[in-house]
């Protein structure tokens, strides 16, 4: 797996995704613990490019290989919104 899209928040947490070719997974890094897993991408297998948090932690942008569509992933609720233009990665 590869680590990809790393957003240090506030309180020193670190936020970082494991993608692979076939699933990816936002972690959690905290100072001494361990890491845990916070929500695993749907549609993962179908994730292009362009996997980036956002500056607060709270959601996960990325392009799907299918349509090259932009999704969001809301990291609290679990829920993906699909956006109707198609979206270029460089």
């Amino acid at each position: 797996a590869s680590l990809v899209a790393p957003r240090r928040l506030g309180d020193g947490t670190l936020l970082v995704v494991a993608h692979t070719n076939t699933a990816a997974s936002v972690w959690r890094v905290e100072p001494n613990r361990a890491p845990t897993r916070v929500v695993d991408v749907p549609e993962a297998v179908a994730v292009q490019a362009g996997l980036d948090l956002s500056p607060d932690g709270r959601r996960l942008a990325f392009l799907a290989a299918g349509d090259q569509r932009l999704r969001v992933l809301d990291l609290a609720t679990g829920t993906v919104t699909r956006f109707a233009a198609r979206a270029a990665h460089p």
